[in-house]
């Protein structure tokens, strides 16, 4: 996993050099989209979760509670904010989804590898 870290920040530094010394357009355009998708990714997680979230009184036992098939474009995120647990990275993502979704609600991600799935808990 790290190698593709390490390829995306040259390909980087290498759009940013196209930029800087032959200010040459498609290369603005390639850096914008590459740094501005994974941003748009993440930060459309909260909608994405506000509109799975489903209240406790609804569902009182936590294997009745329906899980959304649109939710599966989240999985690499709720995989690597799992797998991180404690780093800064993980903690401000768990933290934007309680802010998110409503009080005293849940919601379910399907996640492989794992026996059931994610669940993030708003605070009551």
């Amino acid at each position: 996993m790290s190698i593709f870290g390490v390829i995306f920040a040259a390909v980087c530094l290498w759009l940013t050099v196209r930029i800087i010394n032959r200010r040459e357009r498609w290369a603005k355009w390639t850096l914008a989209g590459m740094v501005g998708l994974p941003v748009l990714y993440v930060v459309s997680f909260g909608p994405a979760c506000r509109l799975a979230a489903v209240p406790f009184s609804r569902y009182p036992r936590v294997a009745a509670i329906p899980r959304t098939t649109w939710m599966n474009p989240y999985r690499p995120l709720c995989w690597f904010t799992d797998r991180c647990d404690g780093a800064l990275f993980s903690e401000m993502v768990l933290r934007y989804v309680s802010v998110c979704i409503p009080k005293k609600s849940l919601i379910a991600v399907p996640m492989d590898g794992d026996p059931g799935h994610l669940w993030l808990v708003a605070d009551p």
